[in-house]
């Protein structure tokens, strides 16, 4: 059963350690809302914390400034696992300087990867197989 909601009635839901499941091909129907939801909710209350966040393709904006990197960048994110980095422009540089894990996994390979092998979603990749500037 699922229910509709607006994006402060659903970060309502979100605990410290969750995992966060987002669906979007990098710009393209990005939940915005409730990533500046989620932000807004960690500027003033510190929380949530810890975040898992699992996209099967990029969520980013190309923008520093909108969606998740805000919440990204102040530290409400432990792990992020995706199959694209090139849109989020500030969330690449915190992976190259190793402050959250972060796993690259390729597009469509994901699905097939977790269904069939989940082991393999807690192996890291090098990072130079996977980030560009």
């Amino acid at each position: 059963m699922y229910e509709i909601m607006s994006a402060d009635e659903a970060i309502r839901l979100i605990r410290d350690g969750d995992c966060i499941c987002v669906n979007s091909f990098v710009g393209i129907e990005n939940p915005t809302e409730l990533h500046e939801a989620i932000y807004r909710r960690y500027q003033k209350m510190q929380s949530p914390t810890h975040l898992t966040i699992v996209s099967s393709a990029g969520f980013g904006v190309w923008d520093e400034e909108h969606n998740a990197e805000g919440y990204i960048r102040e530290g409400a994110v432990d792990k992020l696992i995706c199959g694209h980095f090139g849109a989020m422009m500030s969330t690449k540089k915190l992976v190259l300087e190793d402050r959250f894990e972060a796993y690259n996994l390729p597009l469509g390979l994901f699905l097939m990867q977790s269904v069939h092998r989940p082991e393999v979603c807690r192996e890291p990749f090098r990072k130079s197989d996977w980030i560009y500037s």
